[in-house]
């Protein structure tokens, strides 16, 4: 990519060699002007070209595409209630924060296609999001410390009764949350969450590992993270299995 200045802080591929580059920040700086913080490239033999960009909201958690070329995004508290110009009484023609409804859901062309309810899921702060398809995403807030299922519209809410959470991973049976360096393991039944397991990880050497300086990545039910100079790759059902034999056994 030439001649490209910005400080991009998320990337996601998108349909037919196209990819979106996000900065996580977005200042209003009056009179209608603001930073378009979204851009979208395109690949052209070996390298990528620029198409467009526009504003995708300040504040941005969480960015994840679908195979269809939507784009999901999760908000932090300052994205939500306005910081950096947006909702700022102090300038005359402050608008509302984008990211005021906590989750979006976007289209290429940086147009909405779906916004959280906030009578449904008062998100104060995303702290956790796992897209599953281009209609299903999973989201956990804090205000509540909530766990929300959103498939085609339909919200379902449960409560797995831990504070401060984060790193979603879920499958059509379990769910599990990462609070620090332990992970919560949930049977997913129809009335709510039944708690399984804590647990936490172990390098090859069965030594109990930290998370300092560890990035998690999510999406569905697969967990990547790197811890030095490891890359980890990891899916739930492997782990329901182990959990199952040891409580078995």
């Amino acid at each position: 990519m030439k001649n490209q200045t910005k400080a991009f802080n998320s990337i996601q591929p998108l349909p037919d060699h196209h990819l979106i580059m996000v900065e996580g920040r977005a200042t209003y700086y009056g009179k209608g002007l603001f930073d378009q913080n979204a851009s979208i490239f395109k690949r052209v033999v070996h390298e990528y070209q620029f198409l467009r960009e526009f504003l995708i909201g300040d504040g941005i958690s969480h960015l994840y595409t679908t195979d269809n070329g939507s784009i999901w995004t999760g908000y932090f508290d300052e994205g939500i209630f306005g910081n950096w110009g947006w909702g700022d009484p102090r300038i005359k023609d402050s608008p509302p924060p984008i990211g005021e409804p906590g989750v979006i859901k976007w289209n290429s062309n940086g147009e909405q296609l779906f916004v959280n309810d906030r009578d449904r899921a008062s998100i104060e702060d995303c702290y956790s999001m796992n897209v599953v398809s281009d209609d299903e995403i999973w989201f956990y807030y804090y205000g509540s410390f909530k766990v929300v299922h959103l498939k085609s519209g339909e919200y379902k809410e449960y409560d797995p009764f831990l504070e401060f959470a984060s790193d979603l991973v879920v499958n059509e049976t379990h769910l599990m949350l990462r609070v620090d360096a332990d992970f919560y393991l949930y049977e997913i039944e129809e009335d709510g969450l039944k708690k399984i397991a804590r647990l936490h990880l172990v390098n090859e050497n069965d030594k109990k590992m930290g998370v300092a300086n560890t990035s998690f990545d999510v999406r569905g039910d697969r967990m990547v993270f790197q811890s030095r100079q490891y890359l980890y790759d990891v899916r739930l059902h492997e782990i329901v299995e182990m959990v199952k034999e040891k409580m078995e056994g």
